[in-house]
This record gives structure tokens, C-alpha cells and sequence, in this order.
């Protein structure tokens, strides 16, 4: 029983908002995928109006680019993740212009 508790405590991490816990595994893909579209759309599109790159990076997740620092073009619901802003995905990836992580939460 205590091997399984170990195995899985750097599997998991709170959540503050809803008192529970996601899978950090499904985190970590999510920066993955959303660091690697950023790259590839980055190359073909202008990404400065900070427009929601994927709205279902992996299941629960989306991904936002936004500047760094925070401009008014960021809280433009036209360039949010409409699934974030409704409530039907609970976590974002947030980069900035050139494909870097701000935040995963």
C-alpha cells in the first residue's frame, strides 16, 4: 500500500480552484503539444493578437498565447479559448509570442 501512495504522489497536483488534483502527466502533455503547435503555427501565422492556439490541447486543457507582459488584446474574449471562458476545460497553457511558458494550470 505504501509503495502504490509513493508511486503515485509526483503523478498528481492540487488544484486550488476546485479543491481537487489533475493528472501532472496530462500537464506535461499539454505544454508539449501547445509549445510544439506554437512553434509550427508561429512560423505561417501572425500569433500577435494572442488568439487561442487549441481549444482542446488534451482532454481538460487548452492553449492561449498571450503577451508578456499582460496586454489588453489578452482579455479579448475573441482571442481566448472559448471552452476556458465557458467552463468546459479547466486548465490552460498560457505562452507568450515566441513559444515560451507562462503558466499551465
Amino acid at each position: 500500500m505504501l509503495i502504490s501512495i509513493v508511486a503515485l504522489s509526483g503523478c498528481w497536483t492540487s488544484d486550488e480552484e476546485d479543491g481537487g488534483f489533475f493528472d501532472n502527466s496530462k500537464r506535461e502533455r499539454a505544454i508539449d503539444i501547445c509549445v510544439n503547435d506554437c512553434q509550427r503555427v508561429s512560423e505561417i501565422e501572425d500569433l500577435s493578437e494572442g488568439p487561442c492556439l487549441s481549444d482542446a490541447v488534451v482532454d481538460d486543457w487548452v492553449c492561449d498565447i498571450v503577451h508578456q507582459p499582460r496586454m489588453a488584446v489578452d482579455d479579448n474574449p475573441n482571442n481566448q479559448c472559448p471552452a476556458y471562458n465557458q467552463g468546459t476545460a479547466n486548465h490552460l497553457v498560457e505562452l507568450d509570442l515566441n513559444c515560451n511558458i507562462i503558466r499551465a494550470e
